[in-house]
């Protein structure tokens, strides 16, 4: 049993655990780490809080990962900042490498930012306990800078090592010495004692290459390829479940199909908080490493073929959107992703599978998801995110908060009484009260420890972030908006859709569906519509057990404005009353007549017995001809033919219409 000074009974304490390599994941790593808190909480009487546990899987410490935007440790020094992480509490970690393999000073920094604000960090090897005094102690502080500084060398040598060994690799491969066993889908290393000596092409994989060639030479584009390979079920060569544009795009640009070897190193980006890196060509292409599959010809016309296409594209994009639902948009009818494609007509939402050509493609605009989900999400209590088995805190909290503002009361009644007849039974009630105070308030802090779970912190955040966004423009916004992503995915789980057309309504049901297991459904549309009966109270997450007669994406349908531009249109009313009645544009009103159908010529109602059309607003007649309007009213009628006219309506003026027109329109 270890021995501390520290006072830790009581306190809270939080689990943190980092790995680099992805691979890791399939080992005891994560697992070890995370064993060993309940374990030191067990051992020193520390609450180990559970609904808060920070990791970093497959993050690096070296290149500062984990605390970037979304990183666990950045995550636990937001809580810090917040206050939902407390002074005197304790973060639990294996060792000092997996809070930082940074440079000394940006350790240190890191290490300042939570020791300073009160907060505790445990190692386990070296078995140690950091606190803000530690700080000015000199012998705990040169074991953490020893710790920092071997970690960081640690992984310095091991990058560099790695980089010397890879240079060597590639002279090797130019001379024919080396070959790899990370090879293109269409090869297989072909291996003797243990080791590559070349390479064999996958009869099937090279006749899908060459068709995928031959069709892109041809003139069709990458979603048309998509779409056939999907629908004929050939089977992929990058072990994924359908076909995709990207990697279609990849193979088209691939020079390994000329049997070209081109070498890769990762680069430092200077100027950055965080260092990091990005993937650049070294010297050039290594010739005939790979068995040749394509021609030089076909190779070179495919690219021509790729690049008219680009060229056509190009004017027809908008502004960049940064997608706030990125990785939790569902396709309720097949399952997959759904991402945003924009092809010069806004930001659409669409099925990734139907794109590929894996079901039918059901286009909805971006704007109409986020608009609707940000009126939700404002509007929406923060104890709707609390795990499940909290919901109830709530009502417990302030009950507890009633009880002990009764308690301090009755505290201040007895004092007074003391003040003025001091006895022994009022000096013990006084103290029993003030015990009970003592208990209700640590109860009630615990209960609001367990309400403000990590949900509930991020769905706080996202209401500042809403309101902080419509004053936001440029790079600011997209700062804004980006951090936004990045806190919905904290209690949002999933959100399923249904994209439909009610008519030519574009329209979704929706179901967002949150980390406590709670969901929240809802519809949008981008314009005003009748939605169908058949849908009410329909679960969009059960569609695949609804009804095959109502499994389906389009509805007969007409918007609410359209059917109050069709009755001003029966009435006879001009393109100019119609737009003065309904407060729109007149080119949208005469655009939406035509979309249904009622184009200027049907709208003039001629026929053998009326020669011109009845204007019941106006209460007259009316005709348009070489672009001019003709229009009579009723009272000029009766005076003109008081003979014809019966009545000032329609049918009596009828006759009398028809006459004037003969004398003085046509």
């Amino acid at each position: 049993m270890q021995i501390t000074d520290h006072d830790l009974k009581g306190y809270v304490a939080y689990s943190y655990a980092r790995f680099s390599d992805p691979s890791q994941s399939a080992g005891q790593s994560l697992e070890r780490q995370q064993n060993y808190a309940p374990e030191f909480c067990k051992e020193f009487g520390c609450k180990l809080d559970s609904s808060l546990t920070f990791k970093d899987e497959g993050k690096s410490a070296f290149h500062g990962k984990h605390i970037s935007e979304g990183g666990g440790l950045a995550r636990f020094v937001q809580f810090i900042e917040a206050g939902r992480v407390r002074s005197g509490e304790i973060l639990i970690i294996e060792n000092l490498d997996r809070m930082s393999r940074l440079p000394l000073e940006q350790a240190e920094e890191l290490l300042r930012s939570i020791l300073t604000r009160g907060v505790r960090i445990h190692t386990r090897s070296p078995w140690a306990i950091y606190d803000r005094a530690t700080l000015n102690d000199a012998m705990q502080r040169m074991q953490m800078i020893f710790e920092f500084t071997r970690s960081h060398r640690e992984s310095k040598y091991k990058q560099e090592r790695l980089s010397r060994r890879w240079i060597s690799n590639r002279d090797r491969i130019r001379k024919g010495e080396y070959h790899l066993a990370n090879v293109p889908a269409w090869l297989t290393p072909k291996r003797q004692s243990g080791k590559v000596v070349g390479y064999d092409v996958d009869p099937v994989a090279l006749g899908i290459i060459k068709r995928i060639y031959q069709l892109c030479c041809d003139g069709v584009g990458m979603s048309t390829i998509c779409k056939m390979l999907n629908e004929e079920a050939v089977p992929t060569l990058g072990g994924a479940k359908n076909w995709g544009r990207s990697y279609i795009f990849k193979i088209l640009k691939n020079r390994a199909v000329l049997g070209e070897y081109q070498p890769f190193s990762s680069v430092k980006i200077t100027g950055r908080e965080i260092e990091s890196s990005r993937r650049v060509a070294v010297n050039e292409p290594i010739k005939d490493h790979f068995p040749r599959i394509i021609s030089d010809k076909v190779f070179e016309q495919a690219q021509l073929s790729l690049n008219k296409r680009t060229v056509a594209r190009t004017g027809a994009g908008t502004e960049s959107v940064v997608n706030l639902f990125a990785g939790l948009l569902r396709d309720v009818r097949s399952g997959s992703t759904m991402h945003v494609n924009d092809k010069g007509y806004g930001a659409q939402l669409v099925s990734t599978d139907a794109v590929n050509g894996v079901g039918e493609a059901v286009y909805i605009p971006y704007a109409m998801l986020e608009r609707a989900f940000v009126m939700f999400a404002d509007q929406m209590p923060l104890d709707m995110v609390f795990p499940k088995d909290e919901g109830k805190l709530e009502g417990e909290i302030q009950d507890m908060r009633k009880r002990l503002e009764s308690i301090k009361l009755q505290i201040v009644k007895i004092k007074a009484k003391v003040n003025d007849n001091l006895s022994d039974a009022l000096l013990e009630l006084l103290v029993e009260k003030d015990v009970e105070g003592k208990r209700l308030a640590a109860e009630l802090e615990q209960l609001e420890r367990q309400r403000n779970s990590s949900a509930a912190v991020a769905a706080a955040s996202t209401k500042k972030i809403l309101q902080a966004m419509p004053k936001a423009t440029g790079d600011k916004l997209n700062a804004i908006r980006t951090k936004l992503r990045n806190e919905l995915k904290y209690w949002i789980k999933t959100i399923s859709i249904l994209p439909m057309r009610l008519g030519k309504v574009k329209s979704a049901m929706v179901c967002v569906q949150l980390t406590n297991g709670e969901r929240i459904d809802f519809r949008c549309s981008d314009d005003l519509v009748e939605w169908p009966k058949e849908l009410d109270d329909r679960d969009v997450l059960k569609f695949a057990k609804w009804p095959k007669a109502i499994q389906k994406t389009h509805w007969d349908a007409v918007s609410m404005l359209d059917k109050k531009l069709m009755e001003l249109d029966d009435k006879g009313m001009s393109l100019q009353e119609i737009a003065d009645e309904t407060e729109i544009g007149i080119n949208s009103v005469s655009r939406r007549l035509k979309k249904l159908g009622r184009s200027r010529q049907s709208r003039r109602t001629l026929d053998e017995n009326r020669s011109m059309t009845w204007v019941a607003r106006a209460n007259g007649w009316q005709r348009y001809r070489n672009g001019k309007r003709y229009y009579v009213g009723c009272g000029t009628l009766k005076k003109l033919f008081p003979k014809l006219v019966t009545s000032s309506d329609e049918e009596g003026t009828l006759a009398a219409a028809n006459k004037w027109w003969k004398q003085f329109g046509a």
